[in-house]
């Protein structure tokens, strides 16, 4: 019986290690208390046990959940078991798990189309993998980047090409921002040249060309900086035309290239009384500083992390990084973490990540300020509206309201993508199929019928609707 508890319980925590994405060749997962009582009611014993033979590391991540890894995942050799009893209690887990996606995804459907999570699904099914043996090559050549026989990164690539290639997906569930997770949402970059995705078109420096929105409430509508703002497009048509007539000038009008600078909001504050917008809201736009123009301009042309990535490309953090990719995604990990989503209001100036907000708030010195200022707002309401949770990092313990920054940029990236994929269903009968990927377009198949051009059209209409003016790029991978 115990022998059957372990094993069942090994293997739990061995999928969630292959699930998990590495960062930093590691890869830290939580797990369900209630999930494990599946397996048994004394889980926690085995897992201390574990953890003191050192098959698990264990490390706290609020005040009643810790994150775990496996030491030695090259240990372990998955076979196919036939344990009656062992089955059972995995088959009971994934019940579970499936249990709480059905509840997601009924709460979801309430605000959606009738057919949408249907014809999600079943566009899923169109991901095909159509080389097999180039997946695995690049799938194999992924290293640790530390010397390391703890190769996690080889194990969680192999691992998609094991889903693909079986082509048994799990449904589509979408998390509490709205976000739609699938197997296309987990695909590295390196493997997607190996199904049968045609193009993906994704906005340019998403979530700095989101924040213009959130920028432009501070100035304009500040009611609107709200924990429990959700982006409701029909609540808010008339503002988000309105930000929408500022942006669009901006976009083709760049702030730094006009010898002198107050040319440039007279000019726009002349288009918007041609615009017919009242004189007490051109006020408020001529209190908007330059940078913060500047921030708007770049973020819409996809500029910003160009930018750090020239300022830094001496630097030794990105000298380590073998490819421009690879280069471009640690600076927005990196800067993202340091100056969004960082709960405090400050620079660590003890911190050797600091030189990265360092440079932003250098760069955009009113913006850098006007982010702390989001935080201190929303952790007031989360305050006041009993919302703050625990959070552990390096055995400290910190209080950090539950709703961040980031939260709302993710809210209206959701809304904005949900509006797009409502739209380009309607096209499955041109045999068009697409699927989401939070701040991109993937699409399947059916270009030969509605071409790429329509499908950015909508893209961008979306996007007006919320007052945004995107770059929009693509990558091309099959004809």
């Amino acid at each position: 019986q115990t022998k059957h508890i372990f094993m069942a319980l090994l293997d739990n925590l061995y999928r969630r290690l292959i699930n998990t994405e590495p960062i930093n060749d590691d890869a830290w997962f939580l797990l369900s208390s209630e999930a494990l009582k599946k397996i048994d009611d004394y889980y926690n014993h085995k897992l201390n046990y574990l953890r003191k033979i050192q098959v698990l590391s264990v490390r706290q991540y609020d005040e009643t959940r810790c994150l775990y890894t496996i030491n030695n995942p090259e240990h372990f050799h998955p076979y196919e078991c036939s344990i009656q009893e062992v089955l059972r209690k995995i088959n009971q887990i994934q019940t579970h798990f499936d249990d709480i996606d059905t509840k997601k995804i009924l709460e979801a459907e309430k605000k959606l189309p009738q057919d949408f999570f249907k014809i999600y699904n079943n566009s899923i099914k169109y991901l095909k993998l159509v080389d097999e043996e180039g997946a695995r090559r690049v799938a194999n050549s992924q290293l640790p980047k530390k010397s390391s026989d703890k190769n996690i990164p080889q194990l969680y690539y192999n691992n998609i090409v094991d889903i693909l290639s079986t082509g048994q997906y799990k449904r589509v569930k979408p998390d509490d921002n709205g976000r739609f997770y699938h197997i296309g949402t987990s695909i590295p970059h390196e493997i997607k040249q190996f199904t049968n995705i045609q193009i993906s078109i994704d906005c340019k420096n998403s979530h700095l060309l989101l924040f213009n929105n959130l920028l432009l409430s501070y100035y304009l509508n500040s009611s609107s900086i709200d924990i429990n703002n959700k982006f409701n497009i029909n609540n808010n048509i008339n503002l988000y035309n309105y930000y929408y007539l500022i942006l669009y000038y901006l976009y083709n009008h760049n702030p730094s290239s006009i010898t002198i600078y107050r040319y440039f909001v007279d000019n726009l504050c002349n288009y918007l009384i041609d615009n017919n917008i009242a004189n007490s809201k051109i006020t408020k736009v001529k209190r908007i500083p330059q940078d913060v123009w500047q921030y708007m301009y770049d973020a819409s042309h996809g500029l910003v992390w160009d930018y750090f990535i020239d300022l830094f490309k001496d630097d030794k953090d990105l000298v380590a990084f073998n490819t421009e990719g690879e280069r471009r995604k640690h600076v927005k990990q990196t800067m993202f973490g340091n100056v969004f989503y960082d709960s405090r209001t400050w620079i660590d100036d003890g911190n050797p990540d600091s030189k990265w907000a360092i440079a932003f708030r250098e760069k955009y010195p009113t913006v850098f300020s006007i982010i702390a200022q989001f935080k201190i707002r929303l952790k007031t309401q989360c305050m006041e509206q009993k919302r703050m949770k625990v959070k552990i990092k390096d055995n400290a313990k910190k209080i950090v309201p539950a709703v961040q920054l980031a939260h709302l940029m993710m809210r209206l990236e959701s809304q904005i993508f949900t509006s797009i994929l409502i739209r380009l269903f309607k096209k499955t009968r041109t045999g068009l199929r697409v699927v989401g990927i939070h701040d991109a377009i993937v699409v399947i198949q059916g270009l030969e019928k509605f071409p790429e051009e329509k499908i950015r059209e909508i893209m961008m209409e979306e996007y007006r609707k919320f007052g945004l003016v995107p770059t929009l790029s693509t990558d091309k991978y099959r004809s």
